[in-house]
């Protein structure tokens, strides 16, 4: 078990695999809504039934917490290890935090608002991140203008979404939207917290059992009752619940090794994919021109909100261009010192003026036959070494950026 956590722990703390891996939760955050207004038509769910909208949430999330379980089951080759005491209560109550009160507003406002409208106010998370650090970390991560200015853009973008009849929703489900944008965002330290001493699967099914339990409890004991009314209801809930745990597992495993704030920025995915999958999947209208303002001003919040990491980005490459490239010169110059007669090939035919193609074409072939052995271990080693010189410097950049 302690190996198999340190395996994924190192992979999650890699700067590469977390930028891919934030991207990967935040398209299945981002396809969440556009499946959860499916399922509310699968399964005829008013917008004004709040008993039953809860008892949909409660049902995905404790099915979400099933899989998340048998996933840890697969993976350990024995049960996950559940915790004792305080640290019991600490996951407990990040689910009844999380999940429960987070999605309550969510599905209340899922039931409100279009898709694409809610995945954009559901973009405030990102920015609020930012507010909430400067508040719970003081001089480590404070606000400054540049940050100030970055969620003035993303603020904007959500008022020009709802411009217009509320951007195709109501005013209370903006609301709603936006408490659980709030609450997420307060969630993120307390879940670093509790998967710093707690594996991340046992967190994740704490977090989605307790919350979702509670939801189904509240929502039965308001009469609500689930009734499946097209024959793609139970898979639109599947599809739910995986999203649910896949994402929960990844985003405990991300806050865990990573700073908060270089993970949180990446939930600006999500307005974009519930914009995209609410046209295909929904119907619903993509070129709405509140929409497209509102994600014109969103991107320009990354941007700015990345402008210093771009600028270290342009630093870094400006040191480390020329490094590689005498790298390499003096690799290949190694491989023509250890092959004579590829270097006396190579100036021999360096004259492009006097070049006789076919002679050329004739001694290459006899040349591959001749020195093959030889030269394709040191020509290994040079691709090797050129290769990893280009995967340093693309990790260089994606994690800069990120």
């Amino acid at each position: 078990m302690d190996n198999q956590k340190s395996k994924l722990d190192k992979f999650f703390s890699n700067p590469a695999a977390a930028v891919a891996m934030a991207i990967l939760c935040n398209i299945l955050w981002g396809s969440a809504l556009p499946f959860i207004k499916m399922g509310y038509r699968m399964f005829a769910i008013d917008s004004s039934d709040t008993a039953t909208i809860l008892c949909f949430a409660g049902v995905r999330f404790m099915m979400g917490a099933a899989l998340v379980w048998l996933a840890g089951l697969a993976l350990n080759r024995r049960p996950l290890p559940m915790p004792r005491g305080k640290q019991l209560a600490v996951c407990c109550g990040l689910g009844l935090w999380q999940t429960a009160a987070q999605y309550f507003f969510y599905y209340s406002a899922a039931a409100l608002l279009t898709g694409a409208m809610g995945g954009i106010i559901n973009s405030t998370q990102s920015f609020m991140g930012v507010i909430v650090a400067h508040f719970l970390y003081g001089n480590v991560d404070r606000m400054t203008p540049r940050k100030a200015l970055g969620c003035v853009l993303g603020f904007s973008g959500v008022l020009f979404a709802t411009l217009g009849n509320y951007g195709s929703g109501s005013a209370k489900g903006i609301l709603y939207m936006l408490l659980a944008s709030a609450i997420f965002s307060l969630a993120g330290p307390w879940n670093k917290a509790a998967a710093k001493k707690t594996d991340s699967f046992t967190v994740s099914v704490l977090n989605l059992g307790c919350g979702g339990f509670a939801l189904a409890v509240i929502g039965f004991a308001m009469g609500g009752s689930l009734h499946p009314q097209q024959g793609w209801a139970i898979p639109v809930l599947l599809v739910l619940a995986f999203i649910s745990g896949a994402g929960y597992v990844l985003w405990a495993l991300l806050m865990k090794n990573n700073p908060i704030s270089r993970i949180a920025i990446f939930g600006l995915i999500i307005p974009i994919m519930n914009v995209l999958l609410s046209a295909l999947l929904n119907g619903e209208p993509l070129f709405e021109w509140q929409y497209i303002a509102a994600l014109a001003l969103v991107i320009m919040f990354v941007v700015e909100m990345l402008a210093p990491q771009i600028q270290v980005t342009v630093a870094a490459l400006t040191e480390r261009i020329p490094t590689f490239i005498e790298q390499t010169s003096a690799k290949l110059m190694q491989l023509m010192d250890d092959n004579p007669d590829m270097k006396a090939w190579i100036m021999e035919v360096a004259d492009l003026e006097s070049l006789e193609w076919t002679k050329i074409l004739k001694d290459s072939m006899g040349f591959l036959g001749n020195q093959m052995s030889t030269v394709m271990g040191s020509a290994v080693n040079v691709i090797g070494s050129v290769t990893s010189g280009i995967v340093n410097l693309v990790v260089s950049i994606a994690f800069a950026i990120y």
